[in-house]
C-alpha cells in the first residue's frame, strides 16, 4: 500500500490518462520499470491486457463475477508478494510505460484527460534488456479480459534468486509512453 501522496496522485493520473485507449481495447501493456542509476532497466513488471473489441453485455454477469474473483486473487497476489521482496539500493528509480499502437498514442495525446500529465516516448535504453529472463507471475482469463502479470529480469545484474523485489523509495517520477510498432512484440 502506498502512503506517499504524490505517488498516489501519479498512479491515479496514469490510470485516468489510459482510460480512452483501454475503453477502445487498444491498450496492450502497462509496464512498471525499475531503472538503475544509468537509467537501464533492472526489472520490468509487465501487465499485458487482451480485451475484446466489443463491450460486455449485461447478460454476461456470470463472467463478470468470475472476472471479479480472478482480479481479486490477482491483486492479492501482488499485495502479498511484497513480503517476499528484498530492498533495492537507493540510487534506483522507476517509470511507468504504456504500450499501445501509434494511432492510439496520438489519440491519447489529443484527448488528454489529466491536465499537465503529458506522456513522452520512452528512451531506448529504458525499454530494452539485453540479457533478460521472463518470469510469469499470475494470469487472469475469462471471456471479458485476459491479463498476464510477468516479471522481466535483467540477469546481468541479479541472480535468479534475487529477482523478487520492487522499488519502495522513489527518487524520480517520470511519465513514459512506449509506442509499439505493429508486429513487434517483446
Amino acid at each position: 500500500m502506498c502512503r506517499h501522496q504524490a505517488v498516489k496522485q501519479y498512479i491515479q493520473n496514469v490510470l485516468t490518462s489510459v482510460t480512452t485507449v483501454l475503453e477502445k481495447a487498444q491498450l496492450e501493456q502497462v509496464v512498471f520499470v525499475i531503472l538503475d542509476a544509468s537509467h537501464h532497466p533492472l526489472q520490468r513488471f509487465v501487465f499485458e491486457l487482451m480485451l475484446p473489441a466489443t463491450r460486455v453485455r449485461s447478460s454476461d454477469n456470470l463472467c463478470l463475477l468470475k472476472l471479479e474473483q480472478e482480479l481479486r486473487a490477482f491483486i492479492l497476489k501482488i499485495n502479498t508478494s511484497d513480503a517476499q521482496l528484498t530492498s533495492i539500493p537507493p540510487d534506483n528509480t522507476w517509470v511507468v510505460q504504456v504500450h499501445t499502437s501509434q494511432a492510439a498514442a496520438l489519440e491519447m495525446q489529443q484527448h488528454q484527460c489529466v491536465q499537465d500529465f503529458t506522456w513522452i516516448p520512452a528512451d531506448d535504453r529504458e525499454i530494452s534488456m539485453k540479457d533478460r529472463q521472463i518470469i510469469p507471475l499470475k494470469a487472469v482469463s475469462c471471456e471479458v479480459v485476459k491479463v498476464c502479470w510477468k516479471l522481466t529480469d535483467n540477469k546481468q545484474y541479479y541472480s535468479v534468486a534475487e529477482h523478487q523485489y520492487i522499488c519502495s523509495s522513489i527518487n524520480n517520477e517520470k511519465m513514459q509512453l512506449f509506442v509499439e510498432e505493429s508486429g513487434k512484440n517483446e
